[in-house]
C-alpha cells in the first residue's frame, strides 16, 4: 500500500519491501513514498518493522525483497541527503566523548579524514546544541547527561548539516513534556523548510500533532493517511490487537495513555 500524488515525485520510494531475521519477518510487502515538506509517522506495536523500516530507507539494513529507489533531485549519492538518527540505546555513552564530540559526529560525512574539522563545522555544532538548548553542555562527557538530555544531543547531530530526509527512531522514547514539545517545533520547522521527516514512535499522541500522514505499521501497512483517518479504533485494533484501554484525544476507551507497545530498551520496533 502506497499514496501517490498524481504529477509530484516523492523524495524516497520504497517498493515492496520485505525483510526477515533468522525465522522471524520484519516486514512483508511494504510500499511508501515520501514527499518533501511532510512528517510521517511510523506507528505499530513492538516488532512490527518500524525501525528496520527506517534503516533500510538509510542504507544501513538490506531488504530480502524490493528496493528503495530516491527523487534525481537528491543527487549522484542520494543517502548522503538521508539523516538516519538511531534510538538513544544505540549509542555507546560510555565513550570518552564530550556533547560537542557526538554532535560533530554527525558531519563526519562532510570533512576530510586528514584535516582536522574546520571552525564553521564547530560552529554548526555550537548552533545545533543552540536549536535544542544543550549549548550549556558544549564539554559534558555525554555519560553525564539524564536520558532527555542524551535525546537532545542526539537530535542535535542530526541537525549539523542540512538534508533533504530525516530518519527519526523513536525521537520522543524517555523525553520530558517541554522536550517533547521543543522536538515537536524542530520537526515542524524541518517540514516547512522542504525537508522530509518520518519518524517511528510508540507515542500516539505525538504522532497525531506532528504528522502530515501515519503510516501504521504491523510488518504490513495496515493504514496509511493523515491522522484524524489512521488513528482510529478499528485500525489501532488491527495494529496492535486490544485498544480496550486505550483512549487518545478524540478515540474512544477507558483510560488516556501516551503511548502504547513502548519497546523496551533494546528492542527493534
Amino acid at each position: 500500500m502506497s499514496e501517490q500524488r498524481h504529477g509530484i515525485e516523492p523524495l524516497v520510494h520504497v517498493n515492496d519491501i520485505a525483510a526477515t531475521y533468522g525465522d522471524r519477518v520484519a516486514l512483508d510487502g511494504v510500499s511508501l513514498d515520501l514527499y518533501a515538506g511532510e512528517v510521517v509517522s511510523l506507528v505499530g506495536p513492538n516488532g512490527a518493522g518500524k525501525s528496520t523500516l527506517l534503516k533500510i530507507i538509510a542504507g544501513v539494513v538490506r531488504p530480502t525483497r524490493g528496493n528503495v529507489s530516491f527523487s534525481a533531485e537528491l543527487g549522484d549519492e542520494p543517502r548522503h541527503q538521508v539523516i538516519y538518527v538511531p534510538q538513544r540505546d544505540r549509542i555507546d555513552w560510555t565513550l570518552p566523548a564530550s556533547v560537542r564530540d557526538l554532535v560533530l559526529m554527525g558531519a563526519y560525512n562532510d570533512a576530510s579524514r586528514w584535516k582536522p574539522l574546520s571552525r564553521q563545522l564547530k560552529h554548526s555544532a555550537e548552533n545545533a546544541l543552540e536549536i535544542v538548548k544543550m549549548q550549556q553542555h558544549l564539554n559534558t562527557q555525554i555519560g553525564r547527561l539524564s536520558g532527555g538530555q542524551q535525546q537532545r544531543v542526539i537530535l542535535a547531530r542530526a541537525l549539523i548539516r542540512p538534508a533533504s530526509v530525516y530518519l527519526l527512531d523513536e525521537p520522543f522514547t524517555g523525553v520530558d513534556a517541554p522536550t517533547e514539545a521543543m522536538f515537536e517545533q524542530v520537526i515542524d520547522d524541518l517540514r516547512r523548510n522542504g525537508a522530509c521527516v518520518a519518524l517511528a514512535t510508540h507515542n500516539l499522541d505525538c504522532a497525531r500533532d506532528t504528522s502530515n500522514r501515519i503510516c501504521m505499521l504491523n510488518r504490513r501497512i495496515v493504514a496509511l493517511g493523515p491522522p484524524h483517518e489512521t488513528l482510529v479504533p478499528v485500525n489501532i485494533a488491527v495494529a496492535f490487537g486490544d485498544i480496550s484501554a486505550l483512549h487518545i484525544h478524540g478515540v474512544t476507551g477507558h483510560s488516556h495513555v501516551h503511548s502504547v507497545g513502548e519497546a523496551p530498551a533494546g528492542t527493534n520496533g
